[in-house]
């Protein structure tokens, strides 16, 4: 990814979260100087947790943890580079993944309206088959998938048949599938599929 293309990621998710929330490392940098008599409990805060665990992880740090995670990397490793405890490690992951990146607010992908605009799958299916040289005629998407490991739930995460995510492939996993446009643009994505699925 792009340093332009992971700016613009951390600037998209700050406004749809806010800036309290995200809390970029220019946001930290202003709080501490912070004169504002509003600002004190929450420079108190930072205090603490300066004092006790170093401070507070920015967001750009928190995404780029998340986007290293998800291209392959171990968090065990992840967490000696960023400095932190791989438990830590691990629940920036989770809460990135959940509060951020799956909320349908930060990117509006709507399969629907994309089947439902005639005009716009005609152009799709005409720049498949013209890139192709014919040999995609009629197609208005691309799709692909992948199975991500997870530990074997149980009936405290709320799954009553755990073997509903155990895959193909011999081990338990969501199933992650994506359909892109003609311009590699996501048009629908079903992220929390279970593995057998």
């Amino acid at each position: 990814m792009s340093r332009e293309c992971f700016h613009d990621l951390c600037r998209r998710i700050e406004e749809n979260v806010g800036e309290a929330q995200f809390k970029s490392e220019a946001y930290l940098r202003n709080l501490k100087q912070s004169n504002d008599i509003r600002d004190k409990k929450k420079i108190s805060i930072m205090k603490c947790h300066e004092k006790s665990t170093g401070g507070f992880i920015s967001g750009e740090v928190k995404l780029a943890l998340t986007l290293r995670i998800l291209a392959g990397g171990s968090y065990l490793d992840l967490a000696l580079l960023f400095d932190t405890s791989s438990s830590h490690a691990y629940a920036i992951f989770h809460s990135v993944i959940e509060k951020w990146i799956c909320d349908n607010k930060l990117v509006k992908i709507s399969g629907v309206d994309y089947v439902n605009d005639a005009e716009r799958l005609n152009e799709a299916a005409t720049v498949f088959a013209r890139r192709s040289n014919g040999l995609l005629a009629g197609c208005i998407g691309a799709i692909d998938g992948w199975l991500v490991k997870i530990i074997k739930p149980s009936l405290k995460d709320g799954v009553k048949y755990p073997g509903t995510f155990f895959s193909r492939k011999g081990f338990y996993a969501l199933n992650v599938v994506a359909i892109v446009d003609r311009n590699k643009k996501v048009i629908y994505r079903v992220i929390q599929s279970r593995g057998a699925e």
